[in-house]
């Protein structure tokens, strides 16, 4: 599946940027992901996922008024004795958040 979100500068300055996506679980769920930044593959590619602890970027400038389109995929890969085990004693949600942290440029 995916999750589509967009980063948005409504200030009147420039920022760099970074996320960073965190998984909240008790269990090791076999859930892989990439992502796309305007469309482009930035973290795993078509073929490549990677665990939720691979998810940061780089930081990112962005000019003033400006956004980034994000799409974020995910993928149960199977293990049946793994998930059999979850599914019987999970008593909780999985939960994937995602934190920004902005930094304005100052200008010289």
């Amino acid at each position: 599946n995916t999750y589509d979100f967009v980063v948005h500068n409504s200030m009147n300055e420039n920022v760099n940027y970074y996320l960073k996506i965190y998984e909240e679980t008790k269990y090791s769920i076999n859930i892989k992901y990439r992502l796309r930044k305007n469309d482009k593959y930035i973290i795993g590619n078509k073929e490549e996922w990677v665990t939720a602890s691979e998810l940061q970027t780089e930081y990112n400038k962005m000019n003033k008024l400006e956004s980034d389109k994000y799409s974020l995929d995910w993928k149960w890969f199977d293990d049946d004795k793994q998930d059999t085990f979850i599914g019987k004693n999970m008593d909780e949600n999985y939960k994937l958040n995602i934190r920004f942290y902005f930094e304005i440029i100052e200008e010289k």
